[in-house]
């Protein structure tokens, strides 16, 4: 175990920023039978620690109906 994130979440989209930063986004909240959520937050591999960033646009879940993709060093595309 690295550390935690903010939310407990499954079924989420993950995408790698750089070495050291994972930005994870949408999947359903704690349970099984929770609501599909829209927060992200990026999880820092080194520290083991998370922080929450901007709200994806929509609720997303099961990461298949999005592509992420390393536009800029430190951004993400969706």
């Amino acid at each position: 175990v690295l550390g935690s994130l903010h939310i407990g979440r499954h079924g989420h989209s993950a995408a790698l920023l750089n070495q050291e930063e994972i930005l994870i986004v949408g999947g359903y909240a704690e349970a099984n039978y929770a609501p599909v959520i829209a927060e992200a937050e990026i999880f820092n591999v080194r520290t083991g620690k998370s922080r929450f960033v901007r709200d994806f646009p929509c609720k997303a879940a099961e990461g298949g109906v999005f592509k992420s993709k390393v536009w800029k060093p430190g951004k993400v595309l969706f």
